[in-house]
């Protein structure tokens, strides 16, 4: 019986250390993510970076995605296999798509509203992932 209890209170210490090594592995709240982030959003206020702050935030996800082992060649494929972790998936997607335009469409013009909407995305999808 005592053997039992014993197999039992290890079992659960076990499992204990597994999910605390897990979510260290997961968790990437750190001064990186926020220090970035920060960067971002002050050059966001010149018009002039605009594009390079949309390129900058899905960087930063991608960085985060990777971080966290989500599997996938690309950033997209990394978005696919995160999907369910993202609270507005297809917001997500949004502001990956308007990076995608910048980077590969002559010409693009950009808004404010287009910048705060995707910068709101990308910052949700950070805090999603625990980056933020």
């Amino acid at each position: 019986m005592n053997l039992l209890i014993y197999a039992a209170g290890g079992g659960v210490a076990l499992l204990l250390l597994i999910s605390l090594l897990y979510r260290s592995q997961r968790g990437l709240k750190s001064k990186f993510y926020e220090r970035r982030w920060q960067e971002i959003e002050e050059m966001s206020k010149n018009e002039a970076s605009w594009v390079q702050v949309i390129i900058d935030s899905d960087k930063l996800l991608d960085e985060a995605l990777k971080q966290s082992r989500y599997n996938g060649k690309t950033v997209a494929e990394r978005m696919v296999s995160a999907n369910r972790a993202f609270s507005d998936a297809d917001g997500i997607w949004r502001a990956h798509k308007l990076r995608n335009k910048v980077v590969h469409e002559n010409g693009v013009k950009l808004r404010q509203k287009n910048i705060d909407a995707a910068l709101s995305k990308y910052r949700q999808a950070l805090k999603d992932l625990g980056a933020l």
